[in-house]
Order: structure tokens, then sequence, then C-alpha cells
């Protein structure tokens, strides 16, 4: 028989986003391999749906937007495993990557609206001085 290269016997691991599809994955392998993890997630009832599917694993409410949030989540933790080996940075705080995602597309869009006025401005140019800017290369 093959002994498993990565145990993680006695070891603690916290997994956040670990109620979605990638994070409860990597709780159900670390936990396969010997790990106690705490599945902290925004939906907790998934949470605790999927820490009950596995042996030792605990269930916990993290928001991401809120520090207190993620203080909670370490100290509950601690409390329960003594110490944490591994952390697993899978969660995204979804509405800020949103957020930010709009502030780029609003930056470009103001960026094409700004090349098109120079565009224009050019155009203008051209048709009042009868001088290509561009082509001068000024």
């Amino acid at each position: 028989m093959v002994r498993d290269a990565i145990r993680l016997d006695g070891k603690a691991a916290i997994i956040t986003g670990g109620a979605g599809g990638i994070g409860f994955a990597t709780a159900q392998l670390m936990t396969a391999r010997g790990a106690r993890v705490a599945i902290a997630d925004i939906a907790l009832d998934r949470a605790r749906e999927c820490a009950g599917q596995l042996d030792g694993a605990i269930a916990l409410h993290l928001d991401l937007e809120q520090e207190s949030s993620v203080e909670a989540m370490v100290a509950t933790t601690l409390a329960a495993f003594g110490s944490v080996q591994a952390l697993v940075n899978n969660a995204v705080p979804f509405d800020r990557v949103v957020r930010d995602y709009r502030n780029v597309l609003n930056l470009q869009l103001g960026y094409h609206r700004a090349l098109g006025d120079l565009a224009t401005t050019l155009a203008r140019i051209r048709q009042t001085v009868g001088v290509d800017l561009l082509a001068e290369g000024k």
C-alpha cells in the first residue's frame, strides 16, 4: 500500500470561501489528509452543511468587508483547535470586486471618450486651419 506523501495529521486550517466549490473541495482534501478545518463563508447555512459532512470541521460566518468578522473567525478557530497552521484564502469580497470592476470600466470609458474628443478636436483644427497636427508630428 502506498502512503499519502502529504499528511496533515494534527494540523488545523481556516478555509475562507469554504462553502463554495473550490473551497469545499479543498476542505475535503485537507480533512482526508488528517487536518481539522474551519469552513469560513458568508453563506453560513451552506458552511454548516459542508462542515457537517467532514469529521471535526466547524462552520464560521465570514464577511470580508467587516474587520470584526475576520477577527471573530480567527478567535473562534483558535478556541476550537488551539492553533492554526494553514490559511487558504479562497473567499472573494464580491461587492468590492464588482465595485472595482465598475470603476475600471468607467475609467476606460472615460479614456475612450477623451480620445474621441481629442480626435474630434484635431479634425476641427485640420478643417479650420488646414493643418494635420498628427501628420506634422506635433
